[in-house]
């Protein structure tokens, strides 16, 4: 007998199809890579541990290498700059030692006016840390306002160029090491070489600002019974004149600031012809002439421009990094000169000194 089918069964014989079609989309699916109740893959929570890294992604970061711009002058009318080897020494000893970095020199061939297009051309070329080496440089970099970590080496007070408030409070980009101008005791040490003096003269540029910097430091300096001479001099500057003026107002000595460049042959020349001594900045000042000068050290100021660059590949922000200042210098002295103007050089610094005639007074230069 044919009966028709009733309501409750035609929604049994639906649930069963539905069952079953259920049962099939869910093996397909686990097939595939879905997850499921008995599935190893557990999707993190947020108080999950993270995953340890696979030894794909070690090799990912291991692979990173950072480039480090370093812009040089290679002009010693304007200072020496620190060695590479000095540089990676303190990279060594502050940068985890998985992590890989290449220098990148972009070298001025001592033409000032290529620095600036050197800074562009390091960017394009993906530096990802910009190092300048002198005061000169390093204010030609700070004015670009560049958006990469900077670090500098100078003879010069950051503060004074307004690159911060303190050692440790300081623009966002920048940490450097520096030595200042009134750590080098010239003024001190001229009075003792000459006990009779009344007058020194400080020769500066009016119109650059690392030499009125330079300038106004010497002012600090413990000038007891001695008159500072403060003197301008310009770019065109008559030098013969401008040393007779000097010598008819009872100078005794002349000091001179940054900034000179090519022109301190000349300076140095002229002073020496009125038998006026000169207190100089460089190495190669000593070497023209001047009977004293007091030029960075160049190891500790490399080491140190290192170490900084170490920990900013670690991945610390430059501008939590503090500025260093340090004491190191390298005195260079030209007895042969002040022989010919009749001076004795202070006796208690005839130690830790190189002479330009060959004369050592010490085993080693301190560095």
């Amino acid at each position: 007998m044919n009966t028709k089918p009733t309501l409750t069964g035609i929604i049994t014989g639906y649930g069963t199809k539905l069952l079953i079609l259920l049962t099939l989309m869910s093996t397909l699916i686990v097939g595939c890579g879905g997850q499921n109740e008995s599935s190893s893959e557990i999707a993190p929570t947020a108080t999950a541990k993270p995953a340890s890294p696979t030894k794909t992604s070690n090799e990912s970061v291991k692979a990173k290498v950072a480039k480090i711009a370093i812009i040089r002058l290679s002009n010693p009318d304007f200072g020496s700059e620190a060695l590479n080897k000095d540089i990676e020494a303190g990279i060594k000893q502050s940068m985890t030692p998985h992590l890989k970095y290449v220098i990148m020199d972009y070298d001025a061939k001592g033409d000032l006016t290529a620095i600036s297009n050197l800074i562009d051309k390091s960017l394009s070329n993906g530096a990802d840390v910009v190092v300048t080496l002198l005061d000169t440089t390093t204010d030609i970099l700070v004015r670009k306002k560049i958006q990469k970590p900077v670090v500098f080496a100078m003879a010069n007070q950051p503060i004074a160029m307004g690159l911060g408030k303190t050692d440790t409070v300081h623009e966002p980009n920048i940490t450097g090491a520096y030595l200042p101008h009134h750590l080098t005791l010239t003024v001190e040490i001229a009075r003792g070489s000459l006990p009779k003096a009344t007058k020194m003269a400080i020769l500066f540029d009016p119109t650059n600002s690392l030499s009125v910097i330079h300038k106004d430091a010497f002012l600090k300096c413990k000038w007891a019974d001695v008159e500072s001479v403060v003197t301008e001099y310009q770019q065109n500057q008559d030098w013969p004149k401008l040393m007779k003026a000097l010598k008819s107002k009872d100078v005794s000595a002349v000091l001179l600031t940054n900034g000179l460049g090519s022109q301190s042959q000349v300076v140095i020349s002229e002073a020496e012809k009125v038998k006026l001594p000169v207190f100089g900045t460089l190495s190669k000042q000593a070497e023209q002439g001047a009977i004293f000068t007091r030029e960075p050290g160049l190891r500790w100021t490399g080491f140190e421009v290192g170490r900084r660059l170490g920990r900013i590949i670690n991945g610390e922000e430059a501008g939590k990094i503090p500025f260093v200042e340090g004491d190191h210098y390298v005195t260079v002295v030209n007895t042969e000169a002040a022989k010919r103007i009749g001076v004795t050089i202070l006796p208690a610094i005839m130690r830790d000194i190189k002479d330009v005639g060959g004369k050592s007074f010490v085993a080693g230069a301190k560095q």
